[in-house]
């Protein structure tokens, strides 16, 4: 009985393997140290690498938002988005571009392409009411950038957002990761807001026609001496904004706002 009870109160089976002597304990601490600082230095290289690429791909968009006036436009009824070169985003009235393309950010995308052409694509909720815009200034006659609506669930929209997505500064598949390990600790309305952003296919979006020029704000030049093209296509800009109450391009006395002319290029 004292036997039995020695043993757990079993008759087969062993017990538990002793603890690790003081050396060996020792070691395995060692080790596991020693992991921990791979580990670390391991990602310490990948945040330095990742650093060092978003300088560099930073430094490129600036040179392109500096070669702008240079570049040609490339027909918006198909582009060839596999070819891009590189993207940058020009913001709008709304700020900058989001971490995902969900709508709520202004502005357009450059994307650059071979033989130095270039086209756009804008998101977001107004680009419906920009359509009727477009095809209403195509009606009468007007001069403004042609565009060309991407549905949700048109396959193009996967290429455009790929397109768009391999000149990102940002690790949108990491920022996702992040997201989602934080969605425990948000309140519930967040948490929906976040799930429905990581779980967001492509958006809907407008292929615009790239204009090369100058924003009439900054061509004073052109406007010193105007053409007679010039000052007509500005009193139709001027004509089609009153009809569709855009105040956002030509400040015009109806409104009483300052208007905003980089929505009109010079070319």
């Amino acid at each position: 009985e004292s036997l039995l009870r020695a043993m757990g109160g079993k008759g087969k089976g062993k017990g538990p393997p002793p603890p690790p002597s003081g050396e060996e304990a020792a070691k395995a601490h060692a080790e596991l140290q020693q992991k921990r600082r791979a580990q670390m230095e391991s990602e310490k290289r990948e945040a330095q690498e990742s650093i060092a690429q978003a300088k560099e791909l930073e430094a490129k968009k600036r040179d392109l938002e500096a070669r702008l006036s240079t570049l040609q436009s490339h027909a918006i009824a198909k582009v060839p988005w596999d070819t891009a070169l590189l993207s940058t985003h020009l913001c709008g009235g709304k700020g900058a571009a989001g971490v995902l393309h969900t709508g709520s950010a202004g502005g357009v995308e450059v994307v650059e392409l071979p033989s130095n052409n270039a086209v756009c694509v804008r998101h977001g909720t107004c680009i419906i009411t920009e359509s009727i815009a477009d095809a209403l200034a195509e009606v009468l006659g007007v001069r403004v950038a042609r565009m060309r609506l991407v549905l949700a669930d048109n396959d193009e929209c996967l290429f455009i957002k790929h397109a768009i997505d391999r000149f990102s500064t940002l690790n949108i598949s990491k920022e996702m990761k992040r997201l989602e390990k934080q969605l425990p600790t948000m309140d519930e309305e967040t948490a929906a807001k976040v799930r429905a952003m990581i779980n967001a296919g492509p958006s809907a979006c407008a292929v615009l026609e790239f204009v090369p020029g100058h924003a009439l704000d900054i061509s004073a030049t052109a406007l010193e001496t105007p053409s007679p093209d010039l000052l007509a296509g500005i009193g139709q800009l001027c004509a089609l904004d009153l009809l569709l109450n855009n105040m956002d391009r030509i400040p015009l006395p109806c409104w009483g706002n300052v208007g905003n002319l980089t929505n009109a290029i010079v070319t």
